[in-house]
């Protein structure tokens, strides 16, 4: 009688082991699931961010506003007799030289006049948004043709200047950083050294 009894008591605890294992197993799947679901719902909320954005851009006062200054850019730096516009019909923002001459600022590469437009476009939005105003800007100027590299460097000295942003510059032009940053270090073998 104390074998049977024995006996069924090792195997409901077996069972019982079973159990839990399937239980446990069922629990790190539910918390998998729950992990991809917050990770989409984190998407989507940027991606709701960006639209919002990209919204409030298109509005006709910001859209005013950020034509003029991404015009002030094109003008400044590149010398260019051109306003930039958006095209509303074509969705896309062009160079107007005036007399009906357009060109797409997607096709309109030379010096990087893209790079200069997208930082415009940037700046804008951080404005807007009435962010924090640091740039952290990862070798960003890399694209912009040596002929108009000083009149930029210039246009962002006057943007920071003008409404206070801060940057932080990550460059290998030690030209650059140095005539540029208020505070300057070098990183050689994986340790900061301050130049400035």
């Amino acid at each position: 009688m104390n074998l049977d009894l024995y006996t069924r008591f090792t195997e409901s605890y077996t069972s019982l082991c079973r159990r839990l294992e399937d239980a446990d197993e069922r629990v790190l799947s539910y918390e998998r699931q729950l992990g991809e679901v917050l990770s989409e719902s984190s998407l989507l909320e940027r991606c709701r961010d960006a639209m919002g954005s990209a919204k409030e851009l298109l509005t006709k006062s910001s859209l005013t506003q950020c034509e003029r200054l991404a015009t002030l850019a094109v003008r400044s730096i590149f010398g260019l007799d051109a306003k930039v516009v958006y095209d509303s019909d074509a969705s896309k923002f062009l160079l107007d030289y005036g007399d009906g001459k357009k060109s797409d600022l997607t096709t309109a590469q030379s010096g990087g006049l893209m790079v200069v437009v997208s930082f415009v476009f940037t700046l804008y939005l951080i404005m807007k948004h009435k962010s924090r105003r640091v740039l952290f800007m990862d070798e960003a100027w890399v694209q912009v043709s040596a002929a108009h590299y000083p009149r930029f460097i210039d246009f962002v000295r006057t943007i920071c200047r003008d409404f206070g942003f801060e940057i932080l510059l990550v460059s290998h032009d030690a030209r650059l950083t140095l005539d540029m940053c208020d505070r300057c270090y070098e990183i050689r073998d994986g340790e900061a050294h301050r130049l400035k």
